[in-house]
């Protein structure tokens, strides 16, 4: 295990709930009473908000401890600087969940199996019945078998003219039959494939099949775009299928089979809990869901838990399910701890560092299905930050990106991470041109390096969608490790990348990169690449690698253009080649390649290297380090974290 900072303040360590003999301890139940003194299980308190109040009020009191069920906050719990050194915990490790939402009780049905009930509630964005998120209406219908690739229509470019970023053309035909209006949303990915996004309708043309949106994409629409529309009353047929009315306040849901009218939640619009200029607050044990809403597609602004001007905050051992975001740090913090905590299902970042903040330690937590709709996100994602630690997270099943660092503001101090025995494991399923861990630095040359080391990356897919509408693997840029955009001064080594479709490790234009002693097996096209983006790529180091040969057609072992690359870059590298055949290079054969003055001492292997690649142990075998001059083997046993 990577090594902690101590535990702040306002986390005890015994278990009990009070870091100090001499402090109270206060109870909260579902059954409990705001008015009695909730100093004991019989008196606790009802809420968490009368808890907190006590703990503000009562010199030394620190800790609310929460009985198992279920707890409903209409508005966020705010924490502020009155409540330095609280600690909030399940008690003794019941099952206490704080719910964003509202339970829908007051069903009637109608005809054609539609339930309706009430909803005082401006916007509606999930709706779960019994924890399983259902289905907005839409058009076309989700695929159930084939949720990815099935349930989409295709776009064409543009009209010449119109605003790239916020029109789509497509088949008048389909767009008659999705019966689309103004107001209605649409759901898309950006032509490009990098992000997904949410747009309303401005305008409808449908005698030339033009939808015209209010907001502008990210990037341009055109005929890689897949999109499905949203938001109507006439698209509820299908099981699962829900629509709220904000005219009438009513939530229509054509409920599967079986439905007896329970076990529906309708997600509020807010954030659960806000961490706001506090210090040394502790939240721990508990479950956070049904909490969704569209702030974030135009700034970040809400999460389950929002963390902002604050440090010491120490978030551990809880769940987030069914959720817009997990944990949000913002504006200020440093020094915050997300430790050991449970991602499901939640439709942006499990924890996104914005900007501003630093030293934020990220480990040990366990990530699977998010951003499912906001897919240009990383399932962890530090933006503009600097000094953060990335650890020991196991992350799996996600749409684009694992790990995610942005550095676009050379007025803004960025970079100098860790990130270091993460396990990532299938990623890119949705997008193309990303990395399982990327980084991305465009046009601020100040950022500082990172360390990229000993961690396990498995299965960087890569969707393409084709102008015609096929989807195929997408082999453009999809990367186990990925320093897009002038990343530079950074280190990358110890990582055992495996099965990505296109490469394994890939610097973009960036210089002073060193790569060394990565195990690089099974890339579709190329095992390292370096690309410039119009000028050197200098002062780079790539030694001392274990690189399977690439066999795909055209593909290349290495690929880089020497007009921007010195010969010397490349040295002591060791290319695996089981199967025998010709191992390709940007020069063609390897003797042509150190012909070049590339890959001086650089040796192929046809022999075993490995334990048993088959059974994905990538141990070395006994008495091939000795042939492996200067290789330093990987933790593997420290790095295997599913």
């Amino acid at each position: 295990m990577v090594d902690l900072p101590p535990p702040c303040a306002g986390l005890w360590a015994d278990g009990t709930g009070a870091k100090d003999a001499q402090m109270a301890t206060f109870y909260v139940s579902t059954t409990g009473d705001d008015t009695a003194d909730g100093l004991t299980l019989g008196s606790a308190f009802a809420t968490l908000e009368q808890a907190r109040a006590a703990m503000a009020t009562s010199a030394g009191a620190d800790t609310a401890l929460v009985r198992g069920g279920t707890y409903q906050l209409q508005t966020p719990l705010v924490l502020g600087a009155a409540d330095n050194g609280s600690n909030f915990a399940a008690f003794n490790g019941e099952a206490a969940v704080l719910r964003g939402g509202t339970a829908l009780t007051s069903w009637i049905k109608g005809p054609g199996g539609i339930w309706t009930a009430p909803l005082a509630q401006a916007d509606l964005h999930m709706l779960t019945l019994d924890g399983v998120q259902q289905t907005e209406a839409r058009f076309p219908n989700q695929v159930p078998d084939d949720p990815v690739k099935g349930g989409w229509l295709s776009a064409g470019n543009p009209p010449p003219g119109a605003d790239p970023r916020s029109t789509l053309r497509h088949d008048p035909a389909d767009l008659a039959a999705a019966q689309i209006d103004p107001g209605m949303k649409v759901q898309l990915f950006t032509d490009a494939t990098w992000s997904s996004a949410t747009q309303t309708v401005q305008s409808v043309d449908k005698v030339r099949g033009i939808i015209t949106f209010v907001e502008q994409a990210d990037f341009d629409l055109g005929t890689h775009t897949r999109f499905f529309v949203q938001d109507g009353a006439v698209h509820l047929d299908q099981p699962g299928e829900w629509f709220f009315d904000p005219a009438s306040q009513s939530v229509h849901f054509k409920a599967p089979p079986g439905f007896d009218g329970t076990g529906v939640v309708a997600a509020g619009d807010h954030s659960i809990v806000e961490i706001l200029g506090a210090q040394d607050v502790g939240l721990s044990g508990f479950t956070f869901s049904d909490a969704a809403t569209s702030g974030f597609n135009a700034g970040f602004a809400e999460a389950a838990v929002v963390i902002q001007g604050s440090s010491g905050v120490v978030i551990s051992g809880n769940s987030f399910v069914n959720l817009a975001q997990g944990v949000l740090l913002t504006q200020g913090s440093s020094g915050n701890l997300v430790d050991d905590n449970l991602f499901r299902h939640l439709w942006s970042s499990a924890v996104f560092a914005d900007y501003g903040t630093n030293a934020t330690t990220i480990t040990n937590n366990d990530i699977r299905w998010v951003t499912e709709l906001f897919a240009g996100n990383g399932a962890i994602q530090l933006s503009e930050t600097y000094g953060d630690l990335v650890a020991h997270n196991l992350i799996r099943d996600v749409p684009r990106m694992g790990i995610l660092t942005l550095n676009f503001d050379p007025g803004l101090v960025s970079g100098n991470h860790v990130i270091e025995f993460n396990t990532v494991l299938h990623s890119m399923q949705q997008t193309t041109d990303g990395g399982a861990i990327y980084t991305w630095s465009g046009a601020d040359r100040s950022h500082m390096g990172s360390l990229y080391r000993n961690n396990l990356i498995v299965d960087a897919y890569g969707l393409e969608v084709r102008a015609d509408g096929i989807f195929a693997p997408g082999p453009e840029y999809s990367n186990g490790i990925y320093l897009d955009d002038f990343t530079s001064d950074s280190q990358v080594y110890g990582n055992l990348i495996e099965g990505s479709v296109r490469g394994g490790i890939y610097l973009h234009g960036g210089s002073r990169n060193q790569v060394f002693d990565n195990i690089v097996l099974g890339s579709k096209d190329i095992g390292i690449q370096m690309f410039e983006i119009g000028e050197a790529m200098v002062g780079n180091d790539i030694h001392h690698n274990i690189v399977a040969a690439a066999y795909a057609p055209f593909g290349n072992t290495v690929e880089l253009n020497p007009a921007f690359v010195s010969p010397g870059t490349l040295h002591d590298n060791f290319y695996w080649n089981p199967g025998g055949g010709s191992t390709r290079f940007s020069y063609g054969t390897f003797a042509a390649w150190q012909a070049a003055g590339f890959d001086v001492a650089s040796l192929i292997f046809q022999g075993a290297l490995f334990v048993d690649p088959a059974s994905g142990d990538y141990h070395l075998r006994p008495g091939v380090v000795p042939m492996l001059n200067g290789f330093a083997p990987l933790p593997l046993d420290q790095m295997n974290t599913f």
